[in-house]
């Protein structure tokens, strides 16, 4: 969980520089626009100490996604376990999709996509873990299609509300202020 004081800090930069903006636009004159990007370095500053501040801690979004995973990746290895597929079979399609979750999980494009457009995030999913896909199995390879589904649900389901979704949407906003 982000520290509730670096929140602050960077909630306080960022209205210190969406007020400076303004007041620039209102009143504009060499020494407030000058005062601009020292406004914009320290909203910049801030936000880099919060995403710095998770240490090597597993990302929140990533966690609470695997968590929620778990039920339904058993259910599923279950029935392609009476299948006849081995449970090592599995075991490596749940590998690759796990390294594609913890890629994903800190790709703020990812994030933002989940967010913006939920009913085509399947498909770029499903694009974005072709080359995880090339390394299943055979056998194993519709059993990763369906872990493709549920973390694409589970994605857009706790992607809006997380911390990286926060952290991404900011980050979008400051560059569109540095154009």
């Amino acid at each position: 969980m982000a520290d509730p004081l670096s929140l602050a800090v960077l909630s306080a930069s960022i209205t210190g520089l969406l007020m400076r903006g303004a007041a620039v636009a209102v009143d504009p004159s060499w020494g407030s626009a000058a005062s601009l990007p020292s406004d914009a370095l320290n909203a910049w500053r801030s936000l880099r100490r919060l995403q710095r501040g998770r240490g090597g801690q597993e990302n929140p979004l990533e966690a609470s996604i695997k968590s929620r995973l778990q039920k339904q990746v058993d259910d599923a290895s279950e029935r392609y376990e009476l299948a006849g597929i081995s449970r090592s079979i599995l075991a490596g399609a749940v590998t690759e999709m796990e390294v594609a979750l913890k890629e994903l999980s800190g790709d703020d494009a990812a994030v933002i996509e989940a967010v913006r457009f939920p009913d085509n995030f399947e498909t770029y999913l499903r694009r974005r873990t072709a080359s995880r896909r090339q390394n299943v199995e055979a056998a194993a390879e519709s059993f990763f299609d369906d872990l493709t589904r549920i973390v694409a649900d589970e994605f857009i389901y706790r992607a809006p509300g997380s911390r990286a979704f926060d952290i991404a949407a900011l980050k979008q906003l400051l560059a569109g202020q540095e154009q």
